[in-house]
């Protein structure tokens, strides 16, 4: 567990952050980064505007330009995110939603995105990160915080609802006479159904070509 200082933020304002608050943040790439998340030199750029060379690589790993993030694999994010604020005691999730503006330099941004990732090798880090911001962004958590902020609460809400999204994916394909109802994991299911989320709920990491067909949205 790493204990870092990060600059006060104003909890009383849920879009007030101190200016460059993870300027001392210092990521320890203490996990296994995929080799498709080596490739892209920092995060902000579609695979499309990337060096042709490094369009081609991802290509023959299977990442595609048009590749939708399914809500499985926003669950993924989230939880490796609630996993990293464990580690590095981070109280307030607003700072990440702007990197660079918040002081993190692009070599930590590179290893906060691949921690994100971890288990998501089909995503180029651009993708990766657009979704963070997508689930956890300030239009998606304002009614979570009108009685106060709490990230806890926050991402244990996020990961709920994620998971009833999945499980409502799920039980209408299998309405479906084209849709294969073994590419469905029954572990979804069953986490979906509990009250309870905690951080060893993730699904079980499926196949690109399975999350494909089974939550694409």
């Amino acid at each position: 567990m790493h204990q870092q200082h990060l600059n006060t933020i104003d909890y009383g304002n849920p879009k007030c952050v101190m200016p460059r608050a993870l300027e001392n943040l210092m990521i320890y790439e203490n996990f296994d980064v995929h080799e498709t998340h080596r490739i892209e030199d920092g995060i902000c750029t579609q695979l499309t505007r990337l060096p042709p060379k490094k369009q081609e690589l991802l290509k023959q790993f299977g990442i595609q330009n048009n590749q939708t993030v399914t809500y499985y694999e926003k669950y993924i994010i989230t939880e490796n995110f609630s996993r990293f604020c464990n580690e590095y005691k981070v109280a307030d999730h607003r700072p990440f939603l702007e990197l660079q503006e918040n002081g993190l330099s692009k070599s930590e941004q590179l290893k906060f995105v691949r921690y994100l990732g971890q288990g998501l090798p089909n995503l180029t880090l651009n993708k990766i990160y657009l979704a963070f911001k997508d689930v956890l962004g300030f239009n998606r958590i304002e009614k979570m915080i009108t009685d106060g902020y709490n990230l806890e609460t926050i991402l244990k809400r996020k990961k709920k609802n994620l998971l009833n999204r999945m499980s409502a994916t799920a039980v209408n394909k299998e309405c479906k006479p084209d849709i294969n109802p073994s590419s469905i994991p029954a572990s979804v299911l069953t986490t979906a159904s509990s009250t309870a989320i905690t951080t060893n709920n993730a699904p079980q990491l499926l196949s690109p070509y399975q999350q494909h067909n089974a939550f694409n949205t």
